[in-house]
């Protein structure tokens, strides 16, 4: 894992697409005069296997989750890591309770310290880590849900309700959760005819969510209404990996596909 700094260039600054270098080594792709450093290094952070996703945590940034191919998550603070000079992992905390790996992960947005995962073992489990020893200790899940029949590939915290989250799964089907709830979703719903990809809720409008799937759509809801979508969205060539909305303007989103688009909507 890797923590680095962004140099953003201005609005009004023109951008010389002559000097992108797409097969260079460097972080930059662009040229190799120090002048036009655009990625800066901070630390590098050794890590079990493969990282399948990373999320940091919205109250605290310089803590983040990461999953590993084993199921496992790791947390590590930034703060408190160097660049090793060995092959040593050392996590700050390690979250057990999956069996398998996945993509899953989301922190919660409105309380600090609630991790939600899903994966391929088809459960979801959700961990408090505020006020943990990280000093390297594993921690369990606070609750599990066992609902969905295959693979959980998403999952999402509404952005302003504390306890309500969704998921989305292989299974063909969304649902959304009551964290007080416990054992059973609130709603369940056949929302694409193939596999579920990505989910995310509205920040600005507490009733709306989009999901996306392999069947190239994405889908526009209301949870007051989840008998029908509001739109559906399909411009796409090939499956819908991620949507997620702007965090800046209510009515605009931006979805990711294997069709090598990106597309704002």
């Amino acid at each position: 894992a890797q923590i680095m700094k962004v140099k953003l260039p201005l609005e009004d600054k023109a951008i010389d697409s002559s000097e992108y270098a797409d097969n260079s080594n460097d972080a930059n792709g662009l040229g190799q005069a120090t002048d036009k450093q655009r990625i800066d290094y901070e630390v590098k952070i050794n890590h079990q296997g493969e990282i399948n996703r990373a999320r940091y945590m919205p109250q605290q940034p310089n803590i983040f989750a990461t999953k590993t191919i084993s199921g496992d998550i790791l947390l590590f603070d930034y703060h408190n890591q160097r660049t090793p000079e060995n092959d040593e992992v050392k996590p700050q905390l390690i979250l057990k309770g999956h069996e398998k790996e996945g993509y899953g992960l989301s922190w919660n947005p409105v309380r600090k310290g609630l991790l939600l995962s899903g994966a391929d073992d088809s459960h979801i489990c959700i961990w408090d880590v505020e006020g943990q020893s990280m000093g390297g200790d594993s921690l369990t899940p606070i609750l599990e849900f066992k609902e969905h029949e295959s693979v959980v590939e998403d999952v999402c915290w509404h952005k302003t309700d504390e306890n309500i989250f969704g998921s989305v799964s292989d299974d063909k089907k969304l649902k959304i959760w009551d964290m007080r709830q416990k054992t059973v979703s609130i709603y369940s719903v056949d929302a694409h005819i193939e596999e579920i990809l990505s989910l995310d809720f509205n920040p600005f409008n507490q009733y709306l969510f989009i999901s996306s799937s392999v069947d190239k759509s994405i889908a526009l809801w209301d949870v007051r209404n989840l008998k029908s979508l509001v739109h559906s969205f399909k411009n796409h060539k090939d499956e819908v990996g991620i949507v997620k909305f702007s965090p800046h303007h209510e009515n605009m989103f931006a979805s990711g596909s294997s069709d090598r688009r990106v597309m704002v909507w």
